[in-house]
Formats: structure tokens, C-alpha cells, sequence
């Protein structure tokens, strides 16, 4: 358990450290193995559900911080670059 908590510490600090997109992944990919063992077990479902909604929110950090990037580096992925080129259009 003194592994698992450190690895789970390791994450934590990769997010607040800034790497958020590769932290909010493996995030997502802890949660979600954490919510299937849990299903698994037959037992505490509430956490299980609670695992699962924190795994779409890592992985919604992680998929926000691309698109953030995406947009500043005007690939056009990102929201305000698309519609301010449909503007552009019309």
C-alpha cells in the first residue's frame, strides 16, 4: 500500500507541477484500473462510481490542456481559434 500511495503522490505532484496533460492520463488510467477492481470485488460500488467520474475528470484536464496548447500554437483545434476563423469566412 506504501507503493501505491506513493505512485498515487508522484501524480499529484506531476499535475501541480504543470505536466497536467501527461498527469491527467495516467490519472485516468490509475482510476479507472482502481474503479474496475473495485466492480470486480462485488463491493463498495459508491466508490467505484466514485473513481470513475475522477477518471473523466483527469481526463478532461488533460484534454483541455491540449487543446489549450493546440491554440496557442495556432493549430486551430482549440474553441476560439475555430470560431474566430468562421468569422473570418463570413
Amino acid at each position: 500500500m506504501h507503493v501505491i500511495g506513493s505512485i498515487e503522490m508522484l501524480v499529484g505532484l506531476v499535475i501541480l507541477a504543470g505536466y497536467t496533460r501527461l498527469g491527467g492520463y495516467v490519472a485516468a488510467i490509475w482510476l479507472v484500473g482502481i474503479a474496475a477492481n473495485l466492480v470486480t470485488t462485488g463491493h463498495y460500488f459508491d466508490v467505484a462510481v466514485r473513481d470513475a467520474i475522477m477518471a473523466i475528470a483527469a481526463f478532461t484536464l488533460a484534454r483541455l490542456t491540449e487543446a489549450r496548447a493546440n491554440e496557442k500554437a495556432g493549430d486551430g483545434v482549440g474553441g476560439l481559434s475555430l470560431l474566430s476563423r468562421e468569422k473570418m469566412i463570413a
